[in-house]
């Protein structure tokens, strides 16, 4: 049982690799094709890959606050790879979530640790959003994974709890 559930962790951390590795060349390659402020056309008014630094954090608050942002980042890669390893997980939502997260926030920390920002590029043209990468959308799958975790686990212990109610208004 204890081997079974390690060998989940630890496939679930390869999956949180995976998207390091995903996001890392995903950058690499573009900062390879597009200078900054160049834009790559993708499919005309939906999306365009466009290079941009941003130096802040999601929609590029705390900018300028590079060394906060780079332990923030290493701190919170480390308490997400902690609780994969030694929190008990009860479902696959819990692991994608993890693993999501962990993926996207060592992935920006790669960037900010080695560049001082976190390298942009995905433009979604047909609304006004700012730019981002592969690692910030692991992050906002993560969370709504374990916002659905949440919500389902409030759902069983309702009905788990109108159960009982049902069961003891019956027997009396």
């Amino acid at each position: 049982m204890i081997y079974k559930r390690n060998k989940k962790r630890i496939e679930f951390f390869i999956l949180a690799i995976s998207i390091v590795v995903l996001d890392q060349t995903s950058k690499i390659l573009l900062t390879k094709i597009l200078n900054q402020g160049y834009i790559l056309e993708i499919l005309p008014s939906f999306l365009n890959f466009s290079l941009v630094y941003n130096y802040g954090a999601a929609f590029s608050i705390l900018s300028n606050q590079s060394i906060l942002l780079k332990f923030i980042s290493l701190f919170a890669s480390i308490l997400l790879i902690l609780i994969l390893f030694l929190k008990p997980i009860k479902n696959n939502y819990q692991y994608l979530s993890l693993s999501s997260l962990i993926g996207g926030t060592i992935g920006n920390g790669i960037d900010r640790w080695t560049y001082g920002y976190v390298i942009d590029f995905i433009d979604l043209q047909f609304i006004d959003f700012p730019i981002f990468n592969i690692a910030d959308i692991a992050i906002n799958i993560g969370v709504i994974l374990y916002l659905i975790h949440l919500a389902l686990k409030k759902y069983k212990k309702n009905h788990r709890s109108n159960t009982i109610s049902y069961q003891e208004t019956k027997n009396k």
